[in-house]
């Protein structure tokens, strides 16, 4: 965390993708996105390595706080299998309110855009 802050105090103008939305330190990673507009969160492997645990909990918190806009879905298939990360994820979209257009943004829309 504390590479990425040093990296986000210095690059104001490309996205940075913070990889496993910060893992057990989430709530940090939570603060630095919601004071960067270029600080992104990518789903890869806490959500699902943590499902059932407060720090799934936690991270329910800040997609929903942070937003539909600077989420990333990313996978570590093989290490765990894509399709009940996707089935996760997206139900866990659902109980934080977010639609299907959020959805979309998340899984496809959020990555091409910060591709080009």
């Amino acid at each position: 965390m504390e590479l990425a802050c040093l990296v986000a105090d210095e690059i104001k103008d490309k996205p940075i993708v913070l990889l496993h939305s910060g893992g057990l330190k989430c709530m940090e990673a939570m603060l630095l996105a919601d004071s960067k507009d270029n600080f992104w969160l990518k789903t890869s492997l806490s959500y699902s390595y943590y499902h059932g645990l407060r720090v799934a909990e936690h991270l329910k918190y800040i997609y929903k706080k942070v937003g539909a806009d600077r989420i990333l879905f990313a996978s570590d298939s093989p290490y765990f299998d894509l399709q009940t990360q996707v089935t996760q994820i997206d139900s866990m979209m659902t109980e934080i309110g977010f639609g299907s257009e959020e959805k979309h943004k998340v899984f496809y829309k959020n990555t091409a855009g910060i591709c080009q």
